[in-house]
């Protein structure tokens, strides 16, 4: 129970709020469809898909897995769900006096938590 609030608490530190940000800003700079969130194997990785091809964007510490995906769902006001069950909704960003939105799915528990982002109007 002590590792579940910890991980609460990490996702809104400004580290990972940062983190998250970044992430969908550099998604819109890069022209990204849409973005995953996730681990594959031993390692987090968030990877774009451009132009139909999925390409490994970055690989944080697998210490921020849980964090960073519970931080999109906070920017999405999803509600808790029971573990593994899915939640959906969208994450609008505001990118200078423009907006950008997201549509987000949640999904999956510990290890298989996994946030798909789809991008659905950028703010370039």
């Amino acid at each position: 129970m002590g590792s579940r609030f910890y991980s609460r608490r990490v996702a809104h530190d400004a580290p990972v709020v940062t983190l998250a940000n970044a992430i969908l800003l550099s998604a819109l700079k890069k022209g990204a469809e849409a973005i995953w969130v996730g681990r594959d194997a031993a390692a987090l990785q968030v990877r774009f898909r451009l132009g139909g091809v999925v390409h490994i964007e970055l690989a944080p510490p697998l210490a921020l897995h849980g964090p960073l995906v519970r931080r999109y769902a906070i920017m999405a006001s999803l509600p808790t769900y029971p573990k593994g069950a899915a939640a959906e909704g969208e994450i609008v960003l505001e990118v200078g006096e423009r907006r950008a939105r997201f549509a987000i799915r949640v999904e999956g528990h510990g290890p298989g938590l996994v946030a798909d982002l789809r991008v659905l109007s950028g703010a370039a």
